[in-house]
């Protein structure tokens, strides 16, 4: 099926593009300007860092990783949704020691939004494991001691490690702002 523009659309285009001073219409018919590759002022890799915080096995043995961002810039920094970053994995090629960035699947990592970074505040990023269901679930008591608790955050880190041993950390990255964030292995 062929869209077809009526003859009075036609003539009703045609005028309004001769109204418009060729100054308007120049640019839209020339090629688009290459896009550049400086950042936005004021943000660079290192205006929002990020500390691991924690790991967590949930009911349905997925693992969620915590986080804290740290925003080091004079500005409010929003990520509304997760249209415009994209999240990769460091993994480590133990054959040749290099470590690589690869871009993940969105719907094996769920990140929750948004992601609000006022100035010099801090911020809480979540993470869940959606590709890959641990075989064993770690329960962690309901009271732990401090050693309980050290022993559970043990068992969730060597789970990881077994599982994924060459996962060096991740990247969180938002095109719009052209914010890089190093997510930096802690298990």
């Amino acid at each position: 099926m062929r869209f077809r523009i009526p003859p009075s659309a036609t003539a009703s285009l045609a005028a309004l593009f001769l109204l418009l001073p060729a100054s308007a219409v120049a640019p839209a018919l020339s090629a688009p300007p290459p896009l550049s590759s400086a950042r936005p002022a004021g943000l660079d890799s290192s205006s929002v860092t990020a500390k691991f915080d924690d790991l967590v096995l949930n009911e349905s043995r997925q693992m969620l990783f915590f986080y804290v961002l740290l925003n080091h810039t004079s500005r409010s920094i929003l990520i509304p949704s997760g249209a415009t970053v994209t999240l990769s994995a460091l993994l480590r090629n133990h054959a040749t020691g290099q470590v690589e960035l690869v871009p993940l699947d969105p719907s094996l990592m769920r990140i929750s939004y948004p992601i609000s970074l006022a100035p010099a505040q801090r911020h809480i990023l979540t993470m869940r494991d959606l590709a890959y269901t641990y075989p064993t679930y770690v329960e962690n008591k309901e009271n732990p001691t401090p050693a309980d608790q050290a022993r559970y955050e043990a068992r969730l880190r060597s789970l990881v490690r077994k599982h994924f041993p060459n996962l060096e950390g991740f990247v969180l990255t938002e095109r719009s702002l052209r914010l890089r964030i190093d997510l930096p292995r802690g298990w």
